[in-house]
């Protein structure tokens, strides 16, 4: 199991959302899956993939999940600043 501290949540065009953060603890990889606690109920995400992002001179990760449907969305703006933790499935 890993940790993940979620800075920002973004949207890339035609690649979906994106959880930009950093490594708590553990090692990330495109297939684990992300188990969010949002109001006392589970969200389960598959990580699609891991990428680094550079900007203006801060280098986050992001972990890119796809395309979520709005409600899934809205669920997960809670989790900005917050830890979430990755299961790994390999």
């Amino acid at each position: 199991m890993a940790r993940f501290k979620v800075k920002y949540i973004f949207t890339l065009t035609d690649l979906g959302q994106v959880l930009a953060g950093e490594i708590l603890e553990g090692e990330v990889s495109a297939g684990d899956l992300i188990r969010v606690l949002v109001n006392d109920s589970a969200l389960i995400i598959r990580i699609k993939s891991v990428e680094l992002i550079n900007d203006k001179g801060k280098t986050d990760i992001g972990l890119l999940i796809g395309f979520l449907d709005k409600d899934v969305q809205e669920k997960l703006e809670v989790i900005a600043g917050r830890p979430v933790s990755i299961v790994k499935t390999h």
